[in-house]
């Protein structure tokens, strides 16, 4: 997930909520808040806000416990500067250990009223990303539940991956275009960020290519779905060698 984050443009802070330390921050975080990474992760949240520490303590708890998904906080930028900042943080589970990831945007740069046609303006966006961007609008069932995904739009990346013609794509459900394993995968992930507002994260293998990619997914608007993915094949293959490589060393020492 670290190389989705070094490629988005959003700013993305990886936070440890029980100590409030800044564990990671993509390159537009800091960017944005005038730090370098070296500078960015010895500081802890307290030091982005004028808040009281109990205060941001019982934010990342409410996060932790999924019943936060949007705030608004003053922010303090390197040079002194203060921007008030939507952050939709959203708890993650990595290596049995449970971070919060924010996504945050400065408020004045956030449209007043986003709607559905701001979907031009993600396409332009998802088809400059050089990874996998596909965006999907939900299909519903008479209950108002998520029953399918509808292509609305892919970059190059995507649609070659996923061995899909433009025309095959847009307009089609997911059910009709994908194994099942792969429309389950989709379809779960969608209707849990439907339900919560939190993206969500996680990897999954494409037969038909043979790759492994890790997804983000997340909403950009009530009824549209991006789907960010990053190819992780040959970073599996490297771990999986150096794993076994650990494993002969193990054998030979003992």
């Amino acid at each position: 997930h670290y190389a989705l984050f070094n490629q988005l443009d959003t700013i993305i802070l990886v936070i440890d909520p029980q100590t409030a330390d800044i564990l990671d921050a993509n390159p537009a975080a800091c960017a944005f808040y005038g730090y370098s990474h070296t500078e960015f992760i010895r500081h802890k949240l307290f030091a982005l806000t004028q808040l009281p520490q109990k205060e941001i303590m019982a934010f990342l708890a409410t996060v932790t416990a999924g019943g936060l998904k949007k705030i608004h906080v003053d922010h303090l930028l390197a040079n002194g500067s203060i921007r008030q900042m939507e952050i939709r943080p959203c708890p993650v589970n990595w290596q049995g250990k449970t971070l919060v990831i924010g996504l945050l945007h400065p408020v004045e740069d956030q449209p007043e009223k986003p709607g559905e046609h701001d979907v031009t303006h993600f396409n332009t966006f998802f088809h400059n990303l050089p990874i996998s961007a596909l965006i999907f609008r939900f299909v519903y069932d008479q209950a108002g539940e998520v029953m399918d995904l509808l292509g609305e739009d892919g970059n190059e990346i995507a649609l070659k991956d996923y061995q899909l013609e433009r025309e095959g794509f847009i307009g089609q459900r997911v059910s009709a275009m994908f194994a099942p394993e792969l429309v389950d995968t989709f379809l779960n992930a969608s209707r849990e960020i439907k339900a919560s507002g939190h993206f969500r994260m996680l990897e999954h293998f494409y037969n038909p290519n043979q790759k492994h990619y890790q997804t983000f997914f997340y909403l950009i608007s009530p009824d549209l779905l991006a789907v960010l993915g990053m190819d992780v094949t040959a970073l599996k293959q490297v771990v999986e060698q150096l794993e076994q490589t650990r494993s002969r060393l193990a054998d030979v020492l003992s």
